[in-house]
């Protein structure tokens, strides 16, 4: 519908459509029906234009930026859409303009929707995962995995786990990293961003990258080095960090990473990040129970063998003793006896 609008509008003439949403660190080129005029000619800067060509405040405008008309439009959460057209093409009526809108928003609408709903789908597929008894390791490559396709702005996953032992947080998988190296890694509790997560339970956001250098400032050169290593740390422009909780004990953090530049993380994110960290708790925790009771089953089928050896063992006895005191009734002689005796032990250990 927006297309035949805009034919309608530019007859053959060539335009294009460029959207920047919330997430959108830059103008993203929607469709343009001439790609090679579209990439020669980049749509003007969105900051210059508030200031210099137009209000914000209004739902719809347009400007000539020779040779081209720019149709400029604000949709939901300061998201905003730029359609270009040539100089010569009319200039669009009101009602045009008005229709325009509604179907770029209609378009917006149902892009968030096909989001939400690849989201659910995927969340779904964790809480499935997570239910079954399939490899505790490849459960949380697939929760991590999963995660990575439903958040735009995500290019690389890391789970850290506690380590009493090593009063260390250490890495539990890694998805988007060079594993042999991340598992080096080794970060304190209060150290870098992983660590303060891990101490205070508070998620982080970091959307640029000069918050994330800030949020790592203390890291200690030597995990510095190790990070650095699995994956360049120069271009990294966005983190998301949550807590891993079993009831109220903490028992690590969940990492996002991003390493391109053209989107953010968002609020929104954060939530199903967190959301995954409990899918994450639940399935580490399940892993435990089950490795708790198959011990215990164990151990009580091995307490069944040898109550039975024992009961078995008690069983010859009483036959012995009955024998002994029948042969004895009977005056058989010791004779008779060590025969009986020899005989009982020969078959207990054959």
């Amino acid at each position: 519908m927006l297309r035949d609008c805009l034919r309608k509008l530019c007859g053959s003439k060539p335009y294009a459509i460029w959207v920047k949403t919330q997430r959108d660190r830059h103008l993203r080129l929607l469709f343009a029906t001439d790609d090679g005029l579209a990439l020669q000619h980049d749509p003007p800067s969105p900051t210059g234009l508030r200031e210099a060509h137009f209000s914000w405040q209004s739902q719809y405008g347009q400007f000539n930026a020779p040779p081209f008309r720019y149709l400029h439009f604000s949709l939901a959460d300061d998201s905003l859409a730029f359609i270009r057209i040539d100089g010569t093409c009319p200039v669009p009526p009101a009602s045009d303009m008005q229709l325009l809108l509604v179907l770029l928003r209609l378009l917006e609408a149902e892009e968030t929707i096909q989001a939400k709903s690849v989201e659910l789908s995927k969340i779904m597929e964790g809480t499935r995962s997570i239910a079954s008894f399939l490899d505790l390791d490849s459960v949380i490559h697939n929760l991590i995995q999963n995660t990575l396709s439903v958040i735009p702005a995500a290019d690389a996953g890391l789970l850290h786990l506690y380590d009493p032992a090593l009063e260390r947080l250490v890495p539990r998988a890694a998805v988007g990293f060079h594993e042999s190296v991340i598992h080096r890694f080794r970060l304190r509790v209060g150290e870098s961003i992983a660590g303060k997560v891990y101490q205070d339970g508070v998620p982080r956001i970091y959307r640029t990258q000069h918050e994330v250098k800030q949020g790592m400032q203390d890291i200690s050169p030597e995990n510095y080095v190790h990070l650095n290593e699995a994956k360049e740390l120069t271009r990294l422009h966005g983190l998301m960090c949550v807590p891993l909780s079993i009831g109220s004990e903490r028992i690590g953090v969940l990492v996002l990473h991003q390493f391109h530049e053209e989107t953010f993380f968002l609020a929104s994110d954060l939530l199903i990040l967190q959301g995954v960290a409990d899918l994450t708790a639940i399935a580490l925790e399940n892993a435990r129970l089950y490795e708790h009771t198959k011990a215990a089953l164990e151990r009580t089928a091995q307490l069944s063998e040898e109550l039975r050896l024992k009961h078995d063992d008690l069983l010859k006895r009483t036959e012995i003793h009955e024998t002994l005191q029948q042969l004895s009734l009977q005056n058989k002689g010791p004779r008779k006896l060590c025969e009986r005796s020899a005989g009982w032990w020969a078959n207990r250990f054959s």
